[in-house]
């Protein structure tokens, strides 16, 4: 939310980075705090040794193939 400080975001994003996961922000009017944690969330991502893909490159390097019907957050975790 809009309401989500730029330090929350960061924080929030980091302690749920893991091998798999995969992270969704959204860039919507009013929600400059997400777009400002960017600045502080990739290089840390980067400086702690993950790599950003896309999505169909990630259930590929983990070897993982998606079933149809499924939503994933992280690609051992489906939601539904």
């Amino acid at each position: 939310s809009s309401e989500t400080s730029v330090e929350k975001r960061y924080r929030m994003t980091m302690e749920h980075a893991k091998n798999g996961e995969m992270i969704l922000l959204h860039d919507m009017t009013g929600n400059v705090n997400t777009v400002n944690a960017l600045d502080l969330i990739i290089p840390d991502l980067l400086y702690h040794g993950f790599e950003f893909v896309t999505v169909s490159a990630l259930f590929e390097r983990l070897e993982f193939t998606p079933q149809r019907g499924r939503i994933y957050s992280n690609v051992f975790s489906p939601l539904a």
